[in-house]
């Protein structure tokens, strides 16, 4: 294991952004289908001022529902276009609450549906898993 910071983490963050790479959000389903089991959604997300991850989500997608029931997540994104065993692996793991004070931040990098269901969520991260390669991964705290 190497030793790895936050600003390793938040370096990726900005790299991903650049590149518009998509990321996968994971929720706990609130839905009776599979309630309890983890749901992945593909979607974009921006970065407030102080790199937390910003997503714009519609009042009618399953994972704002499962949010608003649980505000417990995941966001994994990986390096853009790279071999996925070998490419840099991110996976932040938080909660987000809702705060459409930050659809300006999304903005920067998507853009904002201009429909009033659409609201701005802010992932407060408790913590990162890391992978950068082979023997260079670990568990990172946020400063």
């Amino acid at each position: 294991m190497s030793t790895l910071d936050y600003g390793a983490v938040v370096e990726r963050l900005h790299q991903a952004r650049e590149a518009r790479v998509p990321a996968t959000l994971s929720t706990i389903l609130a839905d009776d289908a599979a309630r309890g089991f983890p749901f992945g959604s593909h979607i974009p997300f921006g970065l407030s001022s102080d790199d937390r991850i910003v997503i714009v989500v519609s009042d009618l997608a399953v994972h704002t529902t499962n949010l608003r029931r649980d505000s417990r997540a995941s966001i994994t994104i990986a390096e853009p276009g790279a071999d996925p065993q070998r490419c840099w692996r991110l996976t932040i793991v938080g909660r987000f609450a809702e705060d459409d004070s930050h659809k300006g931040a999304y903005a920067k990098t998507w853009p904002v549906p201009a429909l009033a269901d659409f609201h701005a969520f802010v992932l407060e991260p408790q913590v990162a898993r890391l992978i950068v390669g082979f023997g260079t991964m670990g568990w990172v705290q946020p400063t």
